[in-house]
Parts: structure tokens; sequence; C-alpha cells
């Protein structure tokens, strides 16, 4: 496995906001370049290739690494952007890095209609046929392409049809009295290709076949329009302030995948997964890694930590506030009872994507106040809960879970080496002691953070002479970690805890 540095862009930033993947051809000096334009007019670090690459060329390394080094990806699906074997493979790439890590792609369908790329007709069912006859001895390739692009063509994004809107701009030019414009207009409307109804704006809209007479605009408004609410979507997004995790997220990432296959944000079903384990095995700091990584997919958010401690401290009608306050944007939540907040929770939020993280629930009761059902959230919500207590998710009908692993030696040296080294590598003098500490530690992330941190700037003898204390006398932060799991405990399972004395424990 990988060793994830401090500067890992999954957990950390991202090199680029937005990265722009279109056929230069169709659109480089028109929308796509407007649109980079006002990306990075708004402080958006957009990556936009400027190198047009000959037929036959392969994606560079240094667009690759933009790919994956890049927060969402915008595709401007147009007319021509099929017939590019070079677009396609880099469709590919983007759906496999990007949205594959739970990352967002954006399509935007410029004056092509989505089914057209779904069903792969017209336009690009031609350059399809073309591809097919020229990559005859590769057809794996070519099936990599159609796979994509239905993919493609089933997210959600924005269409812009072409088109032109006449009425106001005729209404200006007979006040500014330009009639001769207004009679070329006149003599040229046999000309036109349809005639369409804006039934949002209660208007006829001509779709002209020439004279460059008339802003442009489709479906959205004016192109200009059109690119605004695009921009603004994406910075609403930028906006977002990911959640601290690890400062050290070693062997994170593979496991933040798994649940990101198990979540499947694409689809449009309420999902909800449980994730357990044993105290101080890193649940919680996986819910965050999880939670940064889709969190762009929503419309509402609500990271509530600590469930178990604070509806205790708190009672459960403060929780349901928080989710309330968090999701719906809204400071003052008033609510006389447990009940009242479950209906409310119930009407506000059926018609909002949100996504729902219940950190350290342990009692069913808790389930039922903060997310009864599938039902109480809109269409492509996601719940995650983590808990000690697998059995929870059963009783609540959670069919989704995930069992948290401890680290295996090789992580948990590579974590310790991080906590007491601030460094990838370390002396190998310090390998035996080290072996040592992880195998006293068990693998677990919050034991081996703790005793890293002590051991910090120390020689061999004092790591030596630390570890002993630790089998003697247990350092007291590591002794309050033992008690928190320990307390959790039935009384047989207390008794063998104390037989092996072992570190499955924290919070």
């Amino acid at each position: 496995m990988a060793l994830l540095t401090p500067s890992s862009s999954f957990c950390y930033g991202f090199t680029y906001d937005v990265f722009l993947s279109f056929r230069g051809l169709d659109t480089r000096y028109g929308f796509t370049g407007n649109l980079y334009i006002a990306l990075h007019n708004k402080g958006i670090h957009t990556f936009i290739d400027n190198e047009e690459l000959e037929r036959g060329q392969e994606i560079t390394p240094s667009l690759l690494k933009a790919i994956e080094e890049s927060r969402i990806a915008i595709i401007i699906l147009s007319e021509n952007y099929a017939s590019s074997s070079f677009c396609l493979d880099e469709l590919v790439k983007i759906l496999d890095d990007i949205k594959g890590k739970g990352r967002l792609v954006l399509p935007i369908f410029y004056d092509i209609d989505p089914s057209i790329v779904r069903k792969q007709a017209g336009s690009y069912g031609e350059a399809l046929a073309m591809h097919e006859e020229r990559f005859k001895n590769n057809m794996q390739r070519l099936h990599k392409w159609r796979s994509a692009l239905q993919q493609v063509a089933n997210l959600s994004g924005w269409h812009f049809k072409k088109g032109f809107k006449i009425l106001r701009r005729i209404g200006r030019l007979v006040e500014n009295r330009k009639i001769g414009i207004v009679a070329r207009f006149v003599r040229s409307y046999s000309r036109c290709e349809n005639l369409t109804i804006d039934r949002s704006k209660k208007e006829p809209t001509w779709v002209l076949s020439s004279f460059g007479l008339y802003e442009l605009v489709g479906s959205e408004g004016y192109e200009y329009e059109f690119i605004g609410n695009i921009v603004e979507h994406v910075s609403n997004k930028m906006n977002r302030v990911a959640l601290p995790v690890a400062d050290y997220p070693v062997g994170l990432e593979p496991r933040m995948l798994e649940i990101n296959s198990l979540l499947d944000v694409g689809s449009e079903e309420v999902n909800m997964i449980g994730i357990h384990g044993s105290g101080g095995i890193g649940k919680t700091t996986l819910a965050l890694a999880v939670y940064n990584l889709i969190a762009d997919h929503f419309e509402a958010l609500c990271f509530l930590e600590n469930v178990r401690e604070n509806s205790n401290k708190h009672g459960l009608e403060h929780l349901q506030k928080i989710i309330l306050s968090e999701t719906l944007g809204e400071k003052k939540i008033k609510l006389s009872s447990v009940k009242q907040g479950i209906s409310i929770i119930k009407h506000r939020l059926q018609q909002k994507k949100v996504l729902l993280i219940l950190d350290d629930v342990d009692k069913i009761e808790q389930l039922e106040a903060l997310v009864g059902g599938s039902d109480w959230l809109g269409s492509g919500s996601r719940v995650i809960i983590t808990s000690r207590d697998k059995h929870l998710f059963e009783s609540h009908g959670v069919n989704r879970t995930y069992e948290l692993n401890v680290l295996d030696e090789k992580e948990a040296l590579q974590l310790l080496t991080w906590k007491a080294f601030k460094a990838e590598k370390f002396h190998p003098s310090y390998l035996d002691v080290m072996k040592r500490v992880v195998a006293y530690a068990s693998g677990l992330p919050l034991a081996l953070t703790v005793m890293g941190s002590n051991l910090f700037g120390k020689n061999i003898q004092e790591w030596e002479s630390a570890l002993h204390r630790y089998e003697i006398i247990p350092n007291k932060e590591i002794q309050n970690i033992l008690k928190v799991s320990f307390d959790a405990l039935e009384e047989d399972e207390q008794s063998v805890f104390l037989d092996i004395a072992c570190f499955y424990t924290g919070t």
C-alpha cells in the first residue's frame, strides 16, 4: 500500500478546483473559453488544456496528473466531442479516477441532446462507427468509450440548446429607431429553421440558422447567464470547508473507497450504511474522510458527532435541532419534544438530498429519533452511522454494513513513524523497538497516535524505557482510552480483556 503523506490530495485539498474536458474545435474559443474566464475571475483554480493535440496523440502524463488532482470535472459534450479519440480517452480517465473516487463530475450538454449521447445516435453514432473501423483491433478500448458515454449521459448536469431570443431585441431595436435591422429580420423570417415556445417566459423564441443579429441563449437563458449559473454552482461547492481528518491518514484511502462503493452515490435510492468496529479503531476518522469525499454531491450536509455522549448530556431534542439547523441553514430551531422533532425532520428533509453522518451511536432510540427510516430524506440521500454495536444496524434495518479492522503491521509502522518522527522514514536502528510498540498497540490507530506522540524526539534508550513503563504502569491518556472501551464490555468480556491486556481501546 502506498504511504499517504500529509499532502495527499484525497484528504487535504487538490491542485485544481475544476478540470475542463472539451472538444477544442467546437467550443475552445466560444463557450469553453468563456466558462474558463468566468471560473478564473471567481477565483476558482481551473485546468484547461491549451495544447491542440493532433489525431492519434495520447493523453500526456501532465494531463493525467491534472485529472487526478482535480476536485471537480466539467465535461462539455458538444456535437463533435465523440469524434476525438483523445476526448474519449480523457472521459474514461475522468470517470475512472474522479467519479470512481467519489468526486464530482458535471456534464454540460452543449447544443446536443443527452439522449443522443446516451443512445450514441446522430453525430455520436457516426463518430463511434468511424472509431470502430479505425480501432477494430482494439475493441476493448471502444467498449470503454461506449460505456463512459452512457455513464456521463446519465449524470445530473446542464443542457444548453442554442437559440436566439428575438422579441425583446426587436423591441429594443424599435425603441432605438433601428427600423432597417428590424426589416432585415422580417425579410429573413422565412429562412428560420423552426419556431418554438419558451413556456417559462411566455414568449416565442425563433431559432435562426443565420444572421448573427441576436444574443445567443438556450433553455437556461442567455449563454452568459447559463455560464453564470454553472460558476455559482461550482463556487458554492468550493465554499464548503472540508472537515479536519487525521494528520497522517495511513491506510485510510482504500477503506474510504470501499465505503464509497457501498454508498453508491450515483443512485437515486436513499442508502444507509453502518460502520462498526472496536473503540479507537478509526470509525470517526473514516466517516470524516468519506464525508469530505462525497459532500459535493449533496445539497444539505450534517456531521453529527459523539451522538452517545451528546444525547446523554443534552438529550435527543438537542441533536434533532442540530440536524435541522445544519441541513436547513436556520439558526433558531424550536422543538417542544422528540416526537415533534421527528415530525419536522421528516417534513422538512423529505425533498432534500442530504448527507447525514451519525457518529458513535449506541442506542436504537437515537436512530429512531434522528433518522427513523429512508423515507425521512429526499431522493439520493445517504446516511452513515458509526457504532461499536453492529446489532444496532440489524435492529434498525441498515442492510449495508462495513466492519473496520485494525491496521496491519505495515500500516501501523507507517502511522507510528509519522507520529514519532514527523517523517516518512526512520533510522533502521529503531526497527526492533518500533515493532514491539506496534505489537503492544495491537494495530489500533488511536493507541499508536498517543504512543507515537509521546515518543516524539526520543532516542532508542528512551523508547525502551517508555515501552517498559507502558507495560508496567500504563500512560494516563492511554489508560483513559482503555477505560472507555472497557466500560462498554459485558462482564465476561471484561475478564477476557483484563487477561489479554491489549489495546483494543479508544473513543
